[in-house]
């Protein structure tokens, strides 16, 4: 899984999340999530499938879940102190979300399942995202 993450390009997802706006941060986020999904694509359906009676596979496919966790909470974090957040939308329910539209299952729902390009199901995951967690003007 090591590889993986390496290969796709893990990193990426790590530097779009530090970007200086929040929901700057959170579009980039997608953006270098969606070509992490996209580049080992075949592979981690493949394991994702397996993990469900695989209790090795299901592990390590954990891990890797556990390390999108904290950025997704540092994405809520940012946008919460600097006033972004939807009024009445609590951050754990914002991080819910994000952990939802951030996962491979939804990525690959409109990647192969409606066979949208990368750069779209970000675009289109993005959106979501930032409709549902970012206080509208």
């Amino acid at each position: 899984m090591a590889d993986i993450e390496r290969r796709a390009g893990q990193s990426d997802v790590v530097d779009a999340v530090e970007h200086t706006d929040p929901v700057g941060a959170v579009r980039r986020a997608f953006s270098a999530g969606c070509r992490f999904w996209a580049a080992e694509h075949a592979l981690v359906r493949r394991l994702t499938g397996l993990a469900a009676v695989d209790n090795d596979i299901k592990q390590a496919i954990a891990e890797v879940q556990r390390h999108r966790l904290p950025l997704l909470a540092g994405l809520v974090t940012r946008l919460e102190e600097a006033g972004h957040l939807s009024p009445g939308l609590p951050a754990a329910r914002a991080l819910d979300i994000l952990w939802v539209l951030s996962s491979f299952e939804a990525f690959d729902q409109l990647f192969a399942g409606r066979d949208r390009a990368v750069d779209e199901v970000a675009d289109i995951l993005a959106d979501v995202a930032v409709r549902a967690l970012v206080s509208q003007p």
